[in-house]
C-alpha cells in the first residue's frame, strides 16, 4: 500500500471541505526553497491541489502556487514519491 493511499485512507472523502475539480493538462508554477518549477496539476479545489512535484518536500513546507489567475501560497499536507498535496493557507 502506498504513502498517498494511506494518507488519503485516513484523511477521507468526508473531511474535504470543498469539491475538488480534475485538472488534466494544467500546468503550474511552484514557488518551492527560493525556485519555481514548471509542474503538472493534478487537480484543484478552494482549499488546495494535488500537484507533480520537482523535489521531495518536507511536510508542513510553505509552497506558492501560480497558474492563470490562481496565485496562492500554501503548505505541504502529504507527499508521495512523486506527487504532494497542497493545503491553501
Amino acid at each position: 500500500m502506498s504513502l498517498i493511499t494511506r494518507t488519503r485512507t485516513h484523511m477521507g472523502e468526508d473531511q474535504r471541505q470543498t469539491p475538488r475539480e480534475e485538472e488534466k493538462g494544467r500546468f503550474a508554477g511552484l514557488g518551492i526553497r527560493g525556485r519555481y518549477h514548471i509542474v503538472t496539476m493534478h487537480n484543484l479545489s478552494a482549499g488546495g491541489a494535488c500537484l507533480q512535484m520537482p523535489v521531495e518536500p518536507v511536510v508542513g513546507e510553505r509552497v506558492k502556487i501560480t497558474s492563470g489567475t490562481l496565485n496562492r501560497v500554501g503548505r505541504v499536507c502529504w507527499f508521495d514519491g512523486t506527487r504532494g498535496g497542497v493545503e491553501f493557507e
